[in-house]
């Protein structure tokens, strides 16, 4: 399969991460779909499947994107989002793919 920045089977995944240090276990949620809404404070993805999830985005949200900021991110959008949190969730990361689908080299044989 390909390899990307993140890795999880379907649409929306659900995850758990264990600290050792300090006991505690973080659950991660992750989704695949199309940005349906951003603002610099919040980002809300459409998975294929229909499934809607709205993360809050913080200073510590990681966007990988061209700019790295979330303000690079545009509604329709293909991205994934990984986030934490009970109940409301907060993006940890923000995995923009639009900006592969401008550079296609095309190559003569």
């Amino acid at each position: 399969g390909r390899h990307g920045s993140v890795a999880f089977p379907g649409e929306f995944a659900q995850w758990t991460t264990f600290d050792a240090k300090t006991n505690t276990s973080t659950v991660h949620d992750g989704i695949r779909g199309q940005v349906s809404a951003v603002s610099a404070a919040s980002i809300t993805v459409k998975a294929a499947n229909g499934t809607a999830q709205t993360f809050a985005v913080d200073a510590n949200t990681v966007v990988r994107a061209r700019g790295g900021t979330i303000s690079q991110v545009k509604v329709g959008d293909q991205v994934v989002v990984i986030g934490t949190g009970q109940g409301s969730l907060t993006a940890t990361q923000v995995d923009d793919h639009a900006m592969s689908s401008g550079g296609h080299n095309h190559r003569h044989r």
